[in-house]
């Protein structure tokens, strides 16, 4: 089978590939969770994870930390452009997997992930960003009954061939699970950064040092890629120009009034 996250094509292989499964296969946890986001068979393929029967005995790796031994368990190998695992991997370990994958393939592309929450107003993303706590969901559902929200928690922000800038839903669970996903492309419109106010109020941002402060507070990272997408993120705001400062409360009408 086929996911395409963030603009990538990913192949998943079963090997062997058996026709009987179990109730907690992979072959049902995958299509069922990542419906937005499976494609059919494509002839490019950016990178490949390899599900293997598993090998028993299972292979352990034997570690020693003071004075202790440590055991663990093969998990996974990664070579150029595929990971090879055992098929008898949990979910979340799988989605461990995908997630490394995803990140590695932005860092390699000119592109990274923001905790934000995003609305579509006229064909494209509009991009609430901030703390935890600074009103992202908040921002997004105030919006929801004339805009569709398609992120509360996450989103991808990637370079295209044509050196413009999109963003892309993640497959990471949303805190509302009522967000429908998929594998679309969306312009990037607006981008806010929140302040809660008693008043309403857009404020243009030109400060480029103040943006990459703030957004890079807001970077999904790891240790192995978090040098080149944060310089990826400082190319980004380079080229980018329409930020804003968003002050708003907890008004409904207030809000759809504003936008």
């Amino acid at each position: 089978m086929y996911l395409q996250i963030g603009g990538f094509n990913i192949k998943i292989l079963f090997i062997p590939r058996e026709k009987k499964q179990l109730t907690d296969d992979l072959r049902i946890y995958i299509p069922a969770l990542f419906t937005g986001f499976l494609l059919k068979k494509t002839k490019t393929c950016d990178f490949a994870i390899e599900l293997h029967r598993p090998v028993y005995p299972p292979n352990v790796l034997q570690m020693h930390h003071r004075r202790e031994k440590i055991y663990l368990q093969y998990f996974y190998t990664e070579k150029q452009k595929r990971i090879i695992t055992p098929q008898h991997i949990s979910n979340f370990q799988f989605f461990f997997i995908l997630s490394g994958v995803v990140l590695k393939l932005l860092n390699e592309n000119g592109g990274f992930i923001l905790h934000a929450s995003s609305v579509i107003i006229d064909r494209k993303a509009t991009l609430f960003i901030g703390p935890s706590g600074a009103g992202k969901s908040t921002a997004a559902f105030l919006l929801k009954e004339k805009y569709p929200v398609i992120a509360d928690d996450s989103i991808i922000i990637k370079r295209g061939k044509s050196g413009k800038y999109y963003c892309y839903q993640t497959p990471f669970q949303e805190k509302n699970k009522s967000i429908e996903r998929k594998k679309k492309r969306y312009k990037i419109g607006r981008i806010f950064f929140l302040r809660k106010s008693p008043y309403f109020q857009i404020t243009k941002i030109r400060e480029k040092e103040w943006i990459c402060r703030k957004l890079s507070k807001q970077l999904l990272v790891n240790k192995q890629y978090s040098k080149q997408l944060f310089k990826n993120l400082v190319t980004f705001v380079k080229e980018y120009n329409n930020f804003a400062l968003l002050s708003f409360a907890k008004e409904k009408n207030e809000m759809m009034r504003l936008f």
